[in-house]
């Protein structure tokens, strides 16, 4: 690189005071390939002091000609052209020899008739691992079959796993900025319940809901939101985390048993023990339905099922032969205080 090439600094102490006050690590080798510069920032990253590399050959820092010339030229190319151009990364060494991970940008520049180069160098080694953090837990998101999505304080959309994508039929980048609540919810969400899970998640609890949403082509999908928020250091949230597991099937399943309940009460059926045995009923055949076709699917997980289907049986079969015996209204009373305290506690956590 010829001289005339390159921009011209004729103050080089006004220079050299103004890059001593630089954040960034800069290093100015000159033609002989020997540090002419070496700021503070620098002194920081290599843990040399500027005595120790004056006048010394610049690979003892791990700049090394031949990478200098080429990200120089890559910068070069770039600078002319729109998109904005992207620090190298390269591997030096502090003087105690443990690696450190570097952003590398670099300029030629003529000082006194001279060509230099002009190294900016950002010790990138927490962001490194905190990029490497960040992809190992999208592939753990993409990998569970539950939807994730990350939004910030206003709810834009700032990430969606695969599971959201084929739960809703939005890709990532249909999503990214979108307003969660805009691109979800329809005619039939419950607003308030969306409000109440904000202000539940803004007064720093978990938030957990039941919530009808609508896909990409406006299917009702019943949902439950496990909310969480992420805050900065000044207690402020930043992000808004949510996972959320469909549960069309199970609302399903519910308003079936409860019109079979409505059907039998209208029909006359009025004996508690006679009401709760074809509940009972009701549900293993609903259920029934269900897990025929997880199985035809192939949705099952075997050895996870059997113990869950053992001790399920055994509660089902003993549950019932003590109802039987249960005098009708002291299980009605039962009924009753058991609703009336679980609804009481869902109140209280709502409240």
């Amino acid at each position: 690189m010829r001289v005339h090439d390159c921009p011209a600094v004729e103050t080089p102490e006004f220079l050299f005071a103004a890059l001593e006050q630089a954040s960034d690590a800069v290093v100015i080798v000159d033609s002989d390939r020997r540090v002419r510069h070496f700021n503070a920032a620098a002194e920081r990253i290599w843990g040399f002091s500027r005595a120790e590399v004056l006048g010394r050959e610049a690979d003892r820092l791990g700049l090394h000609d031949h990478q200098l010339q080429q990200i120089a030229v890559a910068d070069q190319a770039i600078s002319g052209q729109a998109r904005r151009k992207r620090d190298s990364e390269i591997t030096i060494h502090h003087s105690d020899g443990r690696p450190i991970r570097v952003a590398l940008s670099v300029s030629r520049v003529a000082i006194d008739g001279n060509v230099s180069t002009m190294a900016f160098v950002r010790d990138i080694t927490v962001e490194i691992v905190r990029r490497d953090r960040m992809a190992l837990l999208n592939l753990v998101a993409d990998r569970t079959n539950r939807a994730v999505v990350v939004t910030d304080r206003s709810l834009g959309i700032v990430y969606s796993n695969a599971a959201f994508a084929g739960l809703f039929g939005y890709s990532s980048e249909d999503v990214i900025g979108q307003h969660v609540n805009q691109l979800l919810a329809g005619q039939h969400t419950d607003r308030a319940a969306l409000a109440r899970l904000r202000r539940r998640v803004g007064a720093g609890f978990d938030g957990d809901e039941e919530i009808l949403t609508y896909d990409k082509n406006g299917d009702e999908i019943w949902v439950s939101i496990a909310a969480k928020a992420f805050r900065d250091e000044r207690g402020r949230i930043k992000y808004l985390f949510a996972l959320l597991t469909d549960i069309t099937e199970t609302k399903q399943l519910r308003s079936l048993q409860q019109l079979i309940m409505s059907a039998l009460a209208l029909f006359g059926v009025e004996e508690m023990h006679q009401l709760n045995s074809l509940k009972v009923l009701a549900a293993c055949l609903s259920n029934l339905c269900a897990v025929l076709t997880f199985i035809i699917s192939g949705a099952v997980i075997w050895h996870y099922c059997l113990i869950s289907m053992i001790f399920a049986g055994a509660g089902g079969y003993l549950g019932a032969s003590y109802a039987r015996r249960m005098n009708a209204s002291v299980l009605r009373v039962v009924v009753v205080v058991t609703g009336c305290v679980i609804a009481g506690y869902f109140f209280w956590r709502q409240a």
